[in-house]
């Protein structure tokens, strides 16, 4: 008998991880069960891969059959669930001439964050790559020890921004956060 299957676990340091299982019985001469052979691999990428190309796909679905821009971003928050869990989503609008990003729509908990500058911020370097990113609390630990960004607000645990990208040009972001 063998076996297969995908499913999430938890690492003693408290990362959930997708794997990817397959192995089959072990069995003696006389056919008793012994043990059983097999492989555990880490597809958390892939997984993550699979969640987002599948909420992209849903996003753009529903751009053409959504009748207004909160029920869009309302089905964004809820989708971006299945991708990870998180506290807080945030659609700013950039300001070019001020050099600030605006809150324009906040799903979660208030952040009291009306504003926040381009330069040095997570958001910023988000834009100048213009294409969506994920950063974990290290990964952001490292930008700031480098000096790339500066933290503005409190440290998220898990931080996913992509660029509002309209006719080539970039006209806000969009935030997902855990805390």
């Amino acid at each position: 008998h063998s076996f297969s299957d995908e499913y999430k676990i938890l690492t003693r340091q408290g990362t959930e991880k997708w794997v990817w299982e397959q192995g089959s019985v072990v069995k003696d001469a006389s056919g008793r069960i012994t043990g059983l052979e097999g492989i555990i691999l880490d597809i958390t990428e892939r997984k993550r891969a699979e969640l987002i190309h599948q909420f992209q796909y849903k996003v753009a679905t529903n751009l053409v059959t959504t009748r207004n821009v909160q029920e869009l971003l309302d089905l964004v928050a809820v989708e971006l669930k299945n991708i990870f869990d998180y506290d807080g989503l945030i659609l700013g609008s950039l300001n070019r001439e001020e050099g600030l990003f605006e809150t324009i729509y906040e799903m979660g908990p208030d952040l009291g964050v009306p504003t926040w500058p381009v330069e040095k911020s997570l958001s910023g370097f988000v834009i100048q790559q213009k294409k969506g990113m994920l950063f974990t609390d290290e990964s952001i630990d490292e930008l700031i020890h480098s000096g790339v960004i500066k933290l503005f607000g409190t440290m998220a645990k898990c931080w996913m921004g992509a660029p509002l990208i309209f006719e080539g040009e970039v006209i806000g972001v969009i935030l997902v956060q855990s805390y």
